[in-house]
This record gives structure tokens, sequence and C-alpha cells, in this order.
């Protein structure tokens, strides 16, 4: 049986790709045959040749790669044995595996989340020494003004938390299309990998016009099966819209 390569960390965790043919190109590039979606990738950063039952990894980056302890130098190769683990970038880790095709557990993922910015307190200004009506008017001016930017943000924030609490992970979305496959399922994961990739990337023309795509693909998807996986996808590809 062909090995298969498991992503053990980043957004991908927990995907895995089989080797189905004798050269497969992996990057962050969405066009690549195994997509990393990690900004700190190379766009192309190896090749991999698969013939006579043994893999060779080729770098094609312009830095260095780690795989079983050994540095991989740029323009240098080496033989990927199996449960070898090779680490790119960012601490993206990949494992080979020559068994019957079942996943390995994956590594805890580097979860990407993120954070929301506390909005600004504003700084009351000082109190002038002034008996003057037309002083402490400007003053009072000036504090409802703060005032009322803190609440807008502050209600803002609150709108922006509540939703993004309603919203299923990244890595809760792939790995229950792993567990249930089918040519859709394959089909909608991997664009939407695609998308989040340009995501990952600050590619944000690419992204928008990504997911509004998979956007209409998925409620044709969800509303002629009812599935709760096609709808939990339209939630995230939503929220990441929102964003966008």
């Amino acid at each position: 049986m062909n090995p298969s390569i498991h992503i053990l960390t980043g957004v991908a965790a927990g995907t895995v790709h089989p080797i189905t043919r004798s050269v497969v190109r992996i990057g962050s590039d969405p066009a690549m045959d195994l997509v990393v979606p990690s900004s700190d990738v190379p766009p192309h950063a190896l090749t991999l040749e698969y013939r006579d039952e043994v893999c060779q990894v080729h770098n094609r980056a312009s830095v260095a790669f780690y795989l079983g302890g050994y540095s991989i130098e740029p323009g240098s190769h080496h033989p990927w044995l199996d449960t070898d683990m090779l680490e790119l970038p960012g601490r993206i880790r990949l494992q080979l595996h020559h068994g019957d095709g079942t996943p390995i557990s994956p590594a805890p993922a580097v979860a990407s989340a993120t954070k929301s910015t506390p909005p600004a307190t504003g700084t009351r200004p000082a109190s002038a020494k002034s008996s003057s009506p037309g002083v402490m008017i400007q003053i009072g001016v000036i504090i409802a003004c703060v005032v009322g930017c803190v609440l807008l943000l502050a209600r803002d924030s609150s709108k922006k938390s509540n939703r993004s609490a309603n919203v299923p992970s990244f890595d809760s979305i792939v790995r229950e299309a792993i567990e249930t496959p089918s040519s859709e399922t394959t089909y909608l994961t991997r664009q939407l990998q695609f998308a989040e990739a340009a995501m990952v990337r600050s590619n944000r023309r690419a992204a928008r016009e990504r997911y509004s795509q998979l956007r209409s693909r998925l409620i044709s998807s969800s509303h002629r099966n009812n599935n709760e996986l096609y709808q939990r996808m339209a939630a995230w590809v939503e929220y990441r819209l929102g964003q966008l």
C-alpha cells in the first residue's frame, strides 16, 4: 500500500494525504499537491519523490528543514523513512506512515486563536482650575465624547466575542470531515483549506473569493443533504467572510 503523509500540527492538523503519484509538491501555495496552510511555510517548500517504495525529499526552499534529526539544506535531498518526523518553519510537523493507512493521533494543534483587543480606555482630562463656564462646558463635552467612544467600542467587542463563541473551530471541522469521508466532503474540505491558506497568508482578496465560492457550494449542499457538517462549515465560512 502506498505511504501517506500525516500533518500533526498547525491549522491542518489531523489531515492525512495518501501518496498516489511519483512526485508530490508540498508547500503553502494553494497550487501545491499537498497544501500546508501556514504563512511560515515557503510556497514551494519541498518535493517528494516516491519510486521503488522509497521516498526522497528534495528541499526547494531557501531555508533548511529537519528530517529525522538531520538538517536538509536548500537544494539537497534525503530519504524519508517510515515514522520519521519532518519539521518545517513555524513548528509545522509532518510524518510519513507506511502502515495500513490508519491515522496517527495528531499532536495538539498550534492554535492560532484571534485575541480580541480590549477597548482602549479614555483618559479623563484633568479638571481645570478655572471658574469660566465656557471652559467647564468644553471639559464636559470632552468627557461625554470619551465615555461614548468607550461604550461603543465595548459593545462592538462584545458582539464580536459572542459571534466567535458560537462558531466551531477550524480544526474540529477538518477532523470531523476526516471521520466522515465522501467525495463531496473531501472536495469541500480541500476548498476550505485553500481558502484558509489564503487567509493565513494575508491574501485577503483570494480568501474572499474562495470563501464566497465555497459559501455558494455549501448552501446548496447543506440544503440538499441536510448535512450537519456542511452547516458547521458554512458557519465558519460566514465567520471568516465577516472578518474580510
